[in-house]
């Protein structure tokens, strides 16, 4: 096999590259892992939606297809918020290139569905051109912003790494320079190396409640697996929380807090859901 240097690697061992955060209490350590996870998923779905680019103006195509805002990753939510939420701690350097990030994924986002929702007749080369670079530049953002994030955990991450980072990389570079690795116009199959989820996961966004420590807090339900729930405003739980949330159908389900960071958390049930259970009808994520 051949060896090479990370890139990422390479950047988070420079000393020079980005100063460490102070504080390193556990609380700090989760949003941390938690935001480089998030940065770790964007990076699989832009490099998907950037080779798909990639591939449609080297093909020289006149319109984009539907399909592909299927796999617009979400807008990140702690990467945006992660100097507020981590009390100021991280670099300027890290906040610099997560506001980078920030702005290029917004044009990037911007430009992809205008020409897809608005422009739905001719595009010129250089119009799939314009927005295939927007989606590089994304990339690149990501690469970098990565790397600062690597450089928080000097002892390394506690958190298993689903993802590989490797390949990851590799994906994220090839399509940063023009690739088409991961194009959805090919024989495209979800890399297995970058499927974090052991299960299938739904979109609720429900206002619900919890119980926690016997007082009722308002939640909002994010998603649902067979195995737990994302959660978001329940700033203060902690990892092994024992808690109730209820839906605003009035389900109830029970279970303990897997992971928190800043406002969002994860509930892991006590009892797993079966597969066919009524609320996997809906579109999966």
């Amino acid at each position: 096999m051949e060896t090479t240097l990370s890139y990422l690697s390479y950047l988070s061992d420079q000393e020079s590259f980005v100063r460490h955060a102070h504080e390193d209490g556990d609380r700090q350590r989760e949003l941390f892992e938690a935001a480089t996870s998030e940065a770790e998923n964007f990076g699989v779905l832009s490099a998907v939606v950037c080779c798909t680019l990639n591939d449609l103006r080297d093909r020289g195509a006149s319109t984009l297809p539907n399909f592909i805002l299927g796999f617009l990753p979400s807008d990140p939510i702690l990467l945006q918020n992660l100097r507020k939420l981590s009390g100021g701690v991280i670099s300027a350097d890290l906040e610099m290139h997560l506001i980078y990030l920030n702005g290029q994924i917004y044009v990037a986002k911007a430009l992809l569905r205008e020409s897809v929702e608005e422009k739905k007749g001719f595009l010129t080369h250089n119009d799939v051109d314009q927005i295939s670079h927007a989606w590089r530049g994304v990339c690149d953002h990501i690469l970098l912003a990565i790397a600062y994030l690597d450089a928080l955990f000097p002892d390394g991450r506690v958190t298993a790494q689903q993802i590989d980072r490797i390949k990851l990389e590799h994906s994220l570079l090839d399509a940063r320079e023009g690739g088409t690795e991961l194009s959805l116009n090919r024989d495209f199959n979800f890399p297995t190396w970058a499927q974090k989820r052991r299960h299938r996961r739904v979109m609720l966004n429900d206002i619900g409640s919890a119980l926690i420590d016997g007082r009722v807090h308002t939640v909002l339900i994010t998603d649902i697996s067979v195995g737990g729930l994302g959660l978001d405003f329940t700033e203060g739980v902690r990892k092994g929380d024992a808690i109730t949330v209820t839906l605003s159908t009035g389900r109830s389900f029970q279970g303990r807090i897997s992971w928190s960071a800043g406002t969002r958390s994860g509930l892991q049930f006590d009892e797993a859901l079966p597969h066919n259970d009524i609320l996997f009808s809906w579109e999966s994520v």
